[in-house]
């Protein structure tokens, strides 16, 4: 399926790609999975709420970056707001953006040291 996060979570990761090569990050597996393969991914350790994109670069106060594309007006699920609060609790930063160039922004914010991305 072509939902809209995708779309825009494909802009930021080419735009990554083209200008911060070095920068370390991954996504987490597709929730849109059939029966098995989700309850499959759940014993190798899959968290239902996962946000989209980790990037392993500690910077400032932070242990890390989590990112979540969202469609223009969707919000976090109730997984996703857990994720986000345990993540905090743990001095990573959580965020979310309905679109590439916020996320691009972001993350160059966040990989200058700024201490609080908005």
């Amino acid at each position: 399926m072509n939902h809209p996060e995708n779309k825009i979570q494909e802009a930021f990761v080419k735009s990554v790609r083209q200008y911060l090569p070095r920068v370390l990050f991954t996504i987490s597996p597709v929730e849109n999975a059939g029966v098995k393969e989700a309850t499959r991914r759940k014993r190798m350790g899959y968290l239902k709420g996962t946000p989209d994109l980790t990037f392993h670069e500690p910077r400032g106060r932070y242990h890390g970056l989590f990112i979540e594309a969202k469609a223009p007006g969707g919000t976090l699920s109730d997984e996703q707001k857990e994720f986000k609060e345990l993540a905090e609790s743990r001095g990573y930063c959580y965020k979310s953006y309905d679109n590439a160039g916020d996320m691009f922004k972001a993350l160059v914010h966040y990989l200058a040291l700024a201490d609080v991305i908005k």
